[in-house]
Protein backbone atom coordinates (compact mmCIF):
# COMPACT_ATOMS: atom_id res chain seq x y z
CA UNK A 1 0.00 0.00 0.00
CA UNK A 2 1.61 3.02 -1.26
CA UNK A 3 0.30 6.45 -0.82
CA UNK A 4 1.49 8.75 -4.56
CA UNK A 5 2.85 12.57 -3.60
CA UNK A 6 3.31 14.98 -5.92
CA UNK A 7 3.91 18.55 -5.11
CA UNK A 8 4.80 21.83 -7.45
CA UNK A 9 5.42 19.11 -10.60
CA UNK A 10 7.27 16.83 -8.41
CA UNK A 11 6.61 13.34 -7.53
CA UNK A 12 7.26 10.81 -5.29
CA UNK A 13 5.77 7.86 -3.05
CA UNK A 14 5.76 6.93 0.38
CA UNK A 15 4.53 4.04 1.88
CA UNK A 16 1.73 3.47 3.86
CA UNK A 17 1.87 0.83 6.76
CA UNK A 18 -0.24 1.73 9.38
CA UNK A 19 1.91 -0.03 12.74
CA UNK A 20 5.08 1.73 11.25
CA UNK A 21 6.64 5.07 11.26
CA UNK A 22 8.68 6.52 8.52
CA UNK A 23 12.32 6.14 8.93
CA UNK A 24 14.84 9.33 8.46
CA UNK A 25 16.57 8.29 5.83
CA UNK A 26 13.51 7.53 3.36
CA UNK A 27 11.58 10.86 5.21
CA UNK A 28 14.56 13.28 4.06
CA UNK A 29 14.76 11.49 0.67
CA UNK A 30 11.00 11.98 0.08
CA UNK A 31 11.69 15.62 0.93
CA UNK A 32 14.46 16.04 -1.59
CA UNK A 33 12.19 14.36 -4.41
CA UNK A 34 9.36 16.76 -3.72
CA UNK A 35 12.23 19.82 -3.81
CA UNK A 36 11.31 20.51 0.02
CA UNK A 37 14.83 20.10 1.51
Amino acid sequence: NHLKLRFHGRRSVMPRHPCDEIKEPLRKAILKQLGLS
